[in-house]
């Protein structure tokens, strides 16, 4: 039998379903556009893009779960494991492709000679990570009996509290590569008197760390306040995740790449050139 919601749990449903399909809708314009311009599948940092992209949008079947529940449409226990599995795994994937990412800034940039496949071995630790979380987690919540503290086996609270680590160590090498990288630009500010112009690693670099500074704070956020177990928590941590996520990835893109912009919106240029930037260290060093 399902579950009767009050009218304005199943109004909050809904327009949590349409919005969280109409910035899908969206986000996928992005991606397409991305992975279908040969231009941008030649950087390495856009295809690390399209895969946030991608992880990004695996908050939407979370959404619309939550928003099915909130309707009163399905079993509440199961989609709220499944909701629950979704967000978890896509904290985890975007923490460490921010931190690819993050090198991938640092190698252009300072001109770096680590190699690239480096970060591609990361990406695939990642995804296989993010992956196998998703899966052992969803295996065990839907074992015959709900899990309590008393009755989770210990391997899975090794699991989680691994997890929570690894969150935490790859939060805190982001944050130490974009000081990094803050502070050589600085440096390269006050050697040669000038900035480095408007180029596709720039957008990039302000992209990444504010992307990454938005979502660190949220997922800060959730872990400090404490909401109580109330109808309008759930409100305000969908809605959270709404915005985090989809919303905010949208407008950030489409705000420091003017390519993408221009290509996004019908009556926009289509046909926009890419321009790199010349590792900065080749001009201090020939400064100095």
């Amino acid at each position: 039998m399902m579950p009767q919601m009050s009218p304005s749990e199943q109004t909050f449903g809904i327009i949590l379903c349409f919005l969280s399909v109409l910035l899908l809708v969206l986000y996928w314009r992005i991606v397409y556009i991305l992975v279908s311009r040969k231009h941008y599948r030649q950087h390495f940092c856009y295809r690390l893009v399209v895969q946030l992209g991608l992880v990004y949008c695996m908050v939407t079947p979370a959404l619309i779960l939550e928003g099915l529940r909130s309707m009163g449409l399905s079993e509440s226990s199961y989609l709220a494991v499944i909701s629950g599995t979704l967000l978890s795994t896509v904290v985890r994937a975007e923490v460490l492709l921010h931190f690819v990412l993050a090198l991938d800034r640092l190698r252009v940039i300072c001109g770096l000679k680590y190699l690239q496949a480096i970060l591609a071995v990361l990406v695939f630790f990642t995804w296989t990570y993010s992956v196998s979380y998703a899966v052992i987690m969803l295996i065990f919540n839907f074992e015959p009996h709900l899990p309590s503290e008393n009755t989770i086996p210990l391997k899975f609270v090794l699991l989680q509290k691994i997890s929570t680590l690894l969150v935490i160590m790859f939060t805190t090498a982001s944050i130490t590569v974009y000081l990094m990288i803050t502070i050589f630009l600085i440096r390269v500010r006050i050697l040669i008197k000038t900035t480095i112009g408007y180029t596709t690693e720039m957008p990039m670099l302000f992209f990444g760390m504010s992307r990454f500074v938005i979502s660190s704070m949220v997922t800060l956020s959730y872990n400090i306040v404490q909401l109580p177990s109330t109808q309008l928590s759930t409100y305000v941590t969908s809605t959270g995740h709404l915005v985090n996520y989809l919303f905010i990835s949208v407008i950030l893109q489409l705000l420091f790449f003017r390519t993408l912009r221009r290509q996004f919106f019908p009556c926009g240029k289509q046909n926009v050139p890419l321009t790199s930037v010349i590792p900065v260290t080749k001009t201090v060093r020939g400064n100095s």
